[in-house]
């Protein structure tokens, strides 16, 4: 296999390398046939539209009458899935993620000699410290302004939402240009931001590699490498391809394109890539290629190198379902025949009740009076004069509405049972007579199979924050980032040459709410421990708990600036003893005995 390092190709080279790529593109897409059926249903269930009639039931009186409704099941467990899943991924009462720079001393003399030449606060240069939470507290406040930038968040809500519905999710991360658009005395003005941004893309459109060796991870001399589908205008490649960035000229001036207002099918391929040759295949590590497939077949029209080997495609699961395929399972897929079942049964329920309402009829085609009227006429009130009345009309009433009420209740509670959406996470309200510790808890357990989701979400978001951070530290140049912490208040000026070169991230937003009750009642009990052992050590002339320091621990967790709950007053009743420690009945203070 030989590897071209000046990638001046031939055309046939071009030619084998479309060839490839959109076979490969075929394969994977048939691959997934089975997939893509379930994803139209669960598509056609979230919209909420029903199976339609065919052409002869619309027409047909015995047919068309029959209720055609869509239950909401799989539109309201996504709607809750994707709260919950935000929720438990960005909480309101801390921060989802913690930078950990490393702030060595080269770093330390960088900074402190840019800040003798560069201002950045103000206009003037000034002194300024930096150590380790410096360090940190920049680098979290320059992807904060990013990703307010680029809305972060919503692009990780789409990326739930694909994988509620289809079990698997997709995206990229890339660098951005942003117009600002300034209005002044001056006039409108504009400028352009860069910086990095999460793009999320349907799983619909992509396909992840599905070889043996990536999906098992076992045996892997190449890279993974996926492919994404995406339209494109004629005219738009043309105007793209004009401005170069690995465009072939006179690839898309020859695009064989009938119909220059239809879409052109585009094919990109990221990865490693193989080009079959009759004699020696050809080994391209780290590219990016797209094929525009036209009427004329598929051709290159652009061709680039990754730099850095920086991937900018992602992909990941809900629930993991094979070894041997890349996509996952999700609840709204185990969801789809049993929304099925339910709309069936919800359909036959409205069905018994008409009939129930208004009940077919017999009536006795001898009786003259029934011929003129053409049966009879059935509505309250309604007066008929016939001979024989018992004999003449004959009411159907043989619907069974219990059972089908009870058929539906139990698919019903078999999609609760199975989705975990239970009438508290919906907001119904609970009992009565519910603690609200028990209602506490259960929606805790509710929340138990969406919190293991957003933990093995964790790797991916900690690959997204290094890879943003990347692309910061080439974006950033003299921009204004607010800063609210570790001594840097307010607003100053960041370049990169001020971020720090090496750093790793925690994603502690998607820890589990079970585990942080339980983790913040073990922190009280100890302490409360700590308090009596403190008790006993001060009456043998021991150690005792500094109280000071575990108030100032306590409340740091919720609020950022603790001194104003803290105060020192002149004389407090009780034994003390030495910095801060501060002894009530019994050794233990007031609000933890």
């Amino acid at each position: 296999m030989t590897e071209i390092k000046k990638r001046k190709f031939r055309k046939e080279h071009w030619d084998a390398a479309a060839k490839f790529i959109n076979d490969e593109f075929n394969r994977r897409l048939e691959k997934r046939r089975d997939r893509e059926r379930i994803w139209n249903e669960i598509d056609r269930q979230i919209e909420m539209k029903p199976i339609p009639l065919k052409e002869t039931d619309r027409k047909d009186r015995d047919k068309n009458w029959f209720p055609n409704t869509e239950l909401p099941l799989q539109a309201t467990a996504l709607e809750v899935l994707q709260a919950d899943s935000r929720r438990l991924t960005f909480p309101r009462n801390r921060e989802w993620f913690k930078p950990h720079s490393e702030v060595s001393d080269e770093f330390v003399k960088k900074w402190q000699k840019r800040r003798e030449a560069e201002a950045i606060i103000g206009s003037k240069p000034i002194p300024m410290k930096m150590d380790q939470e410096s360090g940190d507290v920049i680098v979290k406040a320059v992807l904060d302004h990013y990703h307010a930038l680029f809305n972060f968040r919503d692009a990780i809500d789409y990326l739930d939402v694909e994988a509620i519905k289809y079990g698997t999710y997709a995206g990229r991360v890339m660098k951005m240009d942003r117009p600002r658009f300034e209005n002044s005395f001056h006039g409108i003005t504009a400028s352009k931001l860069s910086g990095p941004a999460v793009v999320p893309v349907t799983i619909r459109h992509y396909f992840p590699d599905d070889s043996a060796q990536t999906v098992m991870m076992e045996g892997m001399s190449l890279s993974p490498a996926g492919i994404r589908r995406f339209f494109q205008r004629a005219d738009d490649i043309k105007i793209a391809a004009s401005k170069g960035d690995g465009w072939l000229k006179s690839n898309v001036a020859n695009l064989d394109i009938k119909k220059p207002e239809n879409p052109v099918t585009m094919l990109e391929y990221e990865g490693d890539l193989i080009i079959p040759q009759s004699r020696e295949s050809i080994f391209l590590p780290n590219v990016v290629v797209t094929v525009a497939v036209s009427d004329g077949g598929p051709k290159v029209v652009r061709f680039r190198e990754i730099k850095d080997n920086r991937r900018t495609y992602f992909s990941g699961v809900y629930e993991k379902e094979s070894l041997t395929t890349p996509y996952g399972s999700s609840p709204l897929m185990k969801g789809q025949p049993l929304q099925e079942m339910a709309s069936l049964m919800f359909n036959a329920l409205g069905a018994a009740a008409a009939l129930s309402a208004q009940p077919p009829a017999l009536w006795d085609s001898s009786e003259p009076k029934l011929i003129a009227t053409q049966g009879p006429s059935l509505y309250p009130g309604a007066k008929m004069a016939v001979d024989d009345p018992q004999k003449a009309i004959n009411v159907i009433r043989e619907w069974n509405i219990i059972d089908i009420s009870n058929a539906l209740a139990a698919i019903l509670k078999q999609y609760e049972d199975l989705t975990g959406i239970t009438a508290p996470r919906r907001g119904a309200q609970t009992k009565s007579h519910t603690t609200a510790f028990a209602v506490d808890v259960e929606n805790t357990r509710g929340l138990v199979r969406t919190d293991d989701y957003i933990q093995n979400k964790e790797r991916m978001l900690n690959s997204v924050l290094a890879m943003e951070y990347e692309i910061a530290r080439e974006s950033l140049s003299n921009t204004a980032i607010f800063i609210g912490g570790g001594g840097l208040d307010g607003h100053i000026k960041l370049s990169s040459a001020d971020l720090p070169e090496n750093v790793s991230f925690d994603v502690v937003g998607s820890s589990g709410p079970a585990t942080e009750r339980e983790a913040e009642q073990q922190k009280l009990q100890r302490l409360m421990a700590a308090a009596q052992l403190s008790a006993q050590s001060q009456q043998q002339g021991g150690p005792v708990l500094n109280f000071e320091e575990a108030m100032r621990e306590i409340l740091g967790d919720s609020f950022a600036n603790v001194e104003r709950f803290i105060t020192q007053p002149e004389s407090v009743p009780g034994p003390t003893q030495g910095n801060g420690t501060i002894q009530g009945a019994n050794g233990i203070p007031q609000g933890l005995g």
